[in-house]
């Protein structure tokens, strides 16, 4: 899971392409493959009773739902950080205090 939803992050930070702007074709990428399965991860192998294995899986696939709800628009998370005058909620997403976090 966890490669199958860093490459289109990857190709997303590079600009390979002419990708970018964290688009919403990858959310699905990043709740299932890299969210969803890692957390199934976390669960097996706390199940078998590898520790150090449950909390890597863990915390990655955290960070990637944390990541995927960022980027999914009915949350608005990056409206928050929009400018005042702003009509787009989106533009948050290029704002000095969401590069800072989650930005690109």
């Amino acid at each position: 899971g966890f490669i199958l939803s860093l490459s289109p992050l990857s190709c997303s930070l590079m600009g390979w392409r002419g990708s970018g702007a964290l688009g919403a074709a990858t959310i699905g990428v990043y709740f299932f493959m890299g969210g969803l399965l890692m957390i199934l991860a976390a669960v097996l192998e706390w199940v078998m009773g590898n520790a150090f294995n449950y909390v890597v899986f863990a915390t990655y696939g955290g960070f990637w739902l944390s990541f995927a709800g960022t980027l999914v628009p009915s949350f608005a998370a990056y409206a928050y950080y929009a400018p005042q005058d702003e009509n787009n909620p989106a533009a948050g997403l290029q704002t000095g205090g969401f590069q800072a976090s989650f930005g690109e």
